[in-house]
């Protein structure tokens, strides 16, 4: 069950590889997107981890903004284009950390490996705050 796990971090690079490290696994490939505001010199050790990439198409990101989605786009397409053929590919920030084990995690993609695991809600009705941001950044 391979899995490529998109990490698109701003800051902190030891909090980062903290939770890759609590992640590795032989199936596990890590690929992370360091906003462009950064240098990329303060992440690049982490490429030293197995099997970890770092994306080379960066994107300056706004918070809000549709640069968040451009930098997935980006890196959804260097992942796709890496060659590798991955059963799940997972979206994570740089402030995330895993509560379950690695083993777990393995097995929740096993059970629903040929499955997308995507939850959406609409503005309308069922997420009025986010119809707020909206309106209110735009």
């Amino acid at each position: 069950m391979r899995v490529a796990h998109l990490i698109v971090t701003y800051t902190n690079p030891a909090q980062t590889e903290r939770m890759i490290r609590q992640m590795q696994h032989p199936e596990f490939d890590f690929y992370i997107h360091v906003d462009a505001k950064l240098p990329i010199a303060s992440h690049e050790f982490l490429s030293q981890i197995p099997n970890v990439f770092l994306i080379k198409k960066r994107i300056k990101v706004e918070w809000g903004g549709y640069s968040t989605v451009q930098a997935v786009f980006n890196s959804l397409q260097e992942i796709l284009d890496s060659g590798r053929g991955y059963d799940f590919i997972g979206l994570m920030s740089g402030q995330d950390y895993p509560i379950k084990s690695v083993d777990e995690m393995q097995l929740f993609f096993a059970k629903r490996k040929g499955k997308l695991l995507m939850k959406f809600k609409a503005f309308d009705g069922e997420w009025e705050e986010g119809m707020l941001r909206i309106k209110r950044y735009s």
